[in-house]
């Protein structure tokens, strides 16, 4: 909450430069809720890709990995202040590939996820806007893989809750969100479909940081610049082999899109791009020390977001 609120005070102190607050609600603002009655609506494609190098004891190796998903995302405007939303993610096609050690191929839904975002302060009254939120990703999908296929699903395997806050403030030439996010993953637990072995791993945890700046052009055009920092825990996970420890790592992205209000209460179209970089990091299997380096990636994505 110390970070929501740093991050408040930084944007309600850009009022003091020589831009005039935007009191007025748009379906294109960057911290959009729904008003009361009103449902809402964001359905995305995106294409991710990231390559690295694997140093291994004796060796060093290249991997690279390509993913398409789809996403959706629905919600209602219980009041002006609250609204409830369910999110959903099929990744429809992906694959890692190792060198001299071929691929494996992961598909299909993950667990969903039910949230309630509430607003604390409205910028028409306070100045700036405050919202907090809840989401909670039940184990409603197996985790399962097939080792003579080399192929799994995209499922978890377990639960997660998420906790967040975002502070916003609305200017006529520009739109600007902080937000932090705290997402704890509990035990997970992998099934081999051909063995029949599992595989368990112990909970963990994830911590995003992200800015959002959207800045107006003309004709119902903005551009919208973000920047994300994700910090992942350390984990543990255990099959029949022994214990695999995997150590804290931390990923940035940076992306541009640009954003249409094609409709202005109705539809907002957006398409991106972004770049993405990934801290060094080691694996310790049973047998070897796996050292994750030089890792960098790219995202495509288009996305859009309607209301009725």
């Amino acid at each position: 909450m110390k970070l929501v609120l740093g991050f408040v005070l930084v944007i309600s102190s850009m009022s003091a430069l020589a831009w005039e607050a935007d009191n007025t609600k748009a379906l294109s603002d960057v911290s959009y809720i729904p008003a009361q009655g009103t449902f809402f609506g964001r359905t995305t494609m995106e294409w991710n890709s990231i390559t690295g190098e694997i140093g291994l004891t004796s060796s060093e190796v290249d991997y690279s990995a390509g993913f398409t998903t789809f996403g959706q995302e629905i919600g209602y405007g219980i009041s002006d202040r609250l609204q409830v939303l369910v999110g959903y993610e099929n990744q429809l096609k992906g694959r890692i590939a190792v060198e001299a050690n071929g691929n494996r191929d992961i598909e299909g839904p993950a667990n969903p996820d039910l949230g309630f975002i509430y607003r604390v302060l409205k910028q028409e009254d306070d100045s700036i806007n405050l919202d907090i939120g809840v989401s909670y990703s039940p184990d409603l999908f197996d985790s399962e893989s097939n080792s003579t296929k080399n192929e799994s699903d995209n499922a978890s395997g377990g639960s997660s809750i998420t906790l967040g806050g975002r502070g916003a403030k609305k200017f006529t030439n520009v739109d600007m969100t902080a937000e932090v996010r705290l997402r704890l993953n509990g035990s997970t637990e992998t099934k081999d479909t051909v063995t029949k072995e599992k595989e368990k791993e112990d909970s963990t945890s994830d911590f995003l940081i992200s800015y959002t700046a959207q800045l107006p052009i003309e004709n119902g055009f903005f551009v919208k610049g973000k920047l994300t920092s994700i910090m992942s825990s350390e984990s543990k996970s255990k099959d029949s082999s022994g214990t695999t420890k995997t150590e804290t790592s931390s990923s940035t992205a940076l992306e541009a899109s640009l954003v249409y209000a094609i409709l202005p209460e109705t539809l907002v179209l957006e398409a991106g791009f972004g770049l993405l970089s990934a801290s060094e990091y080691e694996v310790k299997t049973p047998t070897q020390t796996q050292k994750y380096r030089d890792q960098s990636g790219n995202r495509v994505f288009i996305s859009a977001l309607y209301q009725f």
